[in-house]
């Protein structure tokens, strides 16, 4: 079972068992840049806007083998699209999954379609939306990224995810993801809610 953290709070969800708050928190209604990097089994670096901080050795588990059939990978929720669950109750925008050791870019989801079923990232990868809602990206010029739309999350029956049996990455190890993102408060979800 997963402990509950107070609304708002940053925590790494370590190998889909145990949730690890960081002391960082989201402020509601504000757009916030996330991005974390994990190399060597830790989670090297951890930045909300301008705080960093480091978890040290998170476990990682990379199913494959028998379960290969269902990885996926989740924005907004950590179910599937179809089966939603500790959804985010805010907006996402300027998804980014890259190598962090070469920074090459491993997929990239903009956002910006403004309409349709699903989202497709910069190197092919599909997101289906499922319920998720597409909002007007209301950030400042300079935080932009030239489109004019972003994914909005209702905080219990929204997420957004990659089939199941094709995740966008597979890799554990020296990956970075960096997104920005608006936290509009508490949701009704089950005490914690996944970017």
């Amino acid at each position: 079972t997963l402990m509950s953290v107070a609304p708002g709070t940053v925590a790494i969800l370590a190998g889909g068992q145990q949730l690890i708050p960081t002391g960082l928190v989201l402020a509601p209604g504000r757009w916030h840049h996330i991005f974390v990097e994990r190399s060597l089994r830790n989670i090297t670096t951890l930045l909300v806007d301008d705080q960093a901080i480091s978890l040290g050795a998170v476990n990682a588990v990379q199913l494959g083998g028998s379960y290969t059939s269902i990885e996926h990978t989740s924005v907004g929720g950590d179910g599937t699209f179809d089966v939603p669950s500790g959804d985010l109750n805010g907006v996402v925008d300027d998804l980014t999954l890259m190598d962090a050791t070469t920074r090459a870019v491993i997929e990239r989801w903009t956002f910006d379609e403004g309409r349709g079923a699903t989202t497709r990232g910069v190197n092919g990868g599909v997101l289906q939306l499922g319920h998720t809602g597409w909002v007007a990206d209301d950030r400042r010029v300079e935080d932009h990224d030239g489109g004019n739309s972003a994914l909005g999350f209702d905080g219990s029956t929204a997420n957004a995810s990659t089939p199941k049996g094709n995740p966008a990455v597979t890799q554990t190890e020296n990956l970075g993801v960096a997104f920005q993102a608006r936290f509009n408060g508490a949701s009704a979800s089950d005490g914690h809610q996944t970017l």
